[in-house]
């Protein structure tokens, strides 16, 4: 397991944080601090423009749903230059900015997952512009932990992910990983693992990009966004989205309706998950990830195999009891709630002390 998230190398970076096999999971030591763009590949170049806000919360809770939402689902468009994917490393993002036009008047933007677990990115993009604007997103550990692994063993089982194709038909002793393994032995399925849920650990080392001096800035560029509150409010949260990154711009004239659409045009617009997903319904071309597939959703299972009697575990379908409901995944969700109690009360002391949000959805 460890050779095969190895040889992921950089596409692997794309979902899960960190650099290096073995050195995704860990956050970064507060000695000597984040050292950013020079460690991350080199000094930052001179040249225009900069980097206005960064789409940067945990995989699986919501980021690729800002992304389009934001217009990536259009591609660049009148108000956001928005990278087409997700950069592997640092040098990416610097070889686009050198590709943008100098005079280039739309907000400068992209998406990274990697951004949450490696404060480094955030000291790199504050280097090129002090004001710049992070979106986080979270969601309830134990729902995280489950929806990725099932979108892992989704993309190793037959996927549109050629890379985790390749990697499933090398070490096909993955798809032998179950849920149970990674919620109670701390496996990990290619960074589906117990402790990158741990969200607490990462936000801190994250908010230090920001010295203490000045951690009240941090209120004014950080947004966090809670998934379950996508799901329920998608208007609402993603006009607040909008708003933060500068997109949706209140004028006296548009009141609360804001300068650029309005909220029937908005909702229109949007590409929302429901409550139990974790990412928009469609993918886009050349993304080197997929587009989410039916039953990849945490407790989910295809209608054609529940219809054929497949509900014994396969094609990644948890067995069900008599009820439909598959009590040991339940188990094992109250058990990792349990878990990560500790970790989710710091969390919601962070969100509240540092970034003035009130999480009362978990």
């Amino acid at each position: 397991q460890g050779e095969a998230q190895g040889e992921a190398g950089g596409e692997a970076q794309g979902e899960v944080g960190g650099g290096e096999s073995g050195d995704s999971g860990s956050p970064p030591s507060d000695d000597p601090g984040p050292i950013g763009a020079a460690e991350l590949g080199g000094p930052l170049r001179p040249f225009p423009p900069h980097v206005d806000f960064v789409i940067g919360g945990f995989p699986k809770t919501g980021t690729s749903s800002i992304w389009f939402n934001l217009g990536f689902n259009k591609g660049s468009n009148e108000s956001v230059n928005m990278y087409w994917t997700e950069p592997a490393d640092w040098v990416e993002v610097e070889r686009w900015r050198a590709s943008l036009p100098k005079n280039e008047s739309r907000l400068v933007a992209f998406k990274a997952t990697k951004f949450c677990y490696d404060p480094r990115w955030a000291v790199a993009t504050l280097e090129l512009n002090p004001g710049a604007k992070f979106v986080l997103s979270f969601r309830k550990p134990s729902t995280w932990l489950k929806s990725f692994y099932e979108y892992r063993r989704a993309e190793l089982s037959g996927g549109a992910n050629a890379w985790a194709l390749r990697v499933g038909r090398a070490y096909p002793h993955l798809l032998d990983v179950t849920f149970e393994d990674v919620a109670l032995r701390g496996a990990d399925l290619l960074g589906a693992q117990r402790d990158l849920g741990r969200f607490d650990r990462f936000l801190e080392a994250l908010l230090g990009a920001w010295p203490r001096s000045r951690r009240s800035e941090a209120r004014k560029s950080v947004l966090p966004v809670i998934l379950e509150e996508m799901a329920a409010r998608p208007v609402e949260t993603h006009r607040r989205i909008r708003r933060f990154v500068g997109i949706l711009v209140e004028t006296p004239e548009a009141g609360n309706q804001g300068g650029h659409s309005s909220g029937g045009e908005l909702a229109g617009e949007l590409q929302v998950v429901n409550s139990r997903s974790a990412g928009p319904s469609g993918g886009h071309p050349g993304s080197k990830y997929p587009s989410k597939e039916k039953g990849d959703g945490p407790g989910e299972c295809p209608a054609d195999a529940i219809e054929a009697g497949e509900t014994g575990g396969g094609q990644g379908c948890p067995s069900r009891g008599s009820e439909g409901v598959d009590r040991r995944e339940e188990e094992l969700l109250a058990w990792l709630d349990s878990w990560y109690a500790e970790s989710t009360h710091r969390l919601n002391r962070i969100l509240s002390e540092d970034l003035d949000l009130i999480n009362t959805w978990w």
